[in-house]
């Protein structure tokens, strides 16, 4: 009597539920036998298909970025000195070649970069801004901004704001 596929397929599925455990050791053991010629195969196979492979990293990551982007955070969270370790440790390893990358994109870039410095500059200049009084205090003295105590900036932005009032009134 001859078994169609279905039958067949039913048979196996039933068979393999029956004896799970039995089935389960003798394929760890054959891997432990087999190791060798197991990560050969799997190389191979890595070597030969590496751009099918990113490809799928690269989807498999999109599929799944904000669980990827959780557990980050979350391990971050509950294990702060190892990724702040890690963080300085990368920094230490890599810190010429992301100075050399800076720089690469400032050269690149530089126009860009001297506009943002300058609408910073006249935004701090038109605001009167804590820093910008800082620098002008410390220009042309050996002293850094932190030792400029708040009562001088005060003062300062006051003489600085009755200087504009005044030219102002001249014109």
């Amino acid at each position: 009597m001859a078994r169609t596929k279905e039958q067949i397929a039913a048979y196996q599925k039933q068979y393999r539920e029956k004896n799970k455990d039995k089935l389960a050791e003798y394929s760890r053991k054959w891997q432990q036998i087999n190791k060798k010629e197991i990560s050969e195969k799997k190389h191979d196979y890595r070597q030969k298909n590496k751009k099918e492979i990113a490809q799928k990293k690269v989807a498999y990551y999109k599929k799944n970025r904000q669980r990827f982007l959780d557990d980050s955070k979350k391990y971050r969270k509950q294990n702060r000195e190892k990724a702040a370790e890690r963080k300085h440790d990368y920094y230490k390893k890599n810190k010429i070649k992301m100075n050399k990358k800076t720089l690469a994109y400032y050269h690149k870039n530089k126009e860009k970069h001297l506009g943002y410095i300058r609408k910073s500059r006249a935004k701090a200049f038109e605001n009167i801004t804590d820093s910008y009084i800082k620098s002008l205090i410390t220009k042309g003295i050996k002293i850094t901004c932190k030792d400029v105590p708040v009562s001088l900036i005060n003062l300062k932005r006051t003489h600085i704001k009755m200087k504009r009032y005044l030219q102002e009134i001249k014109q």
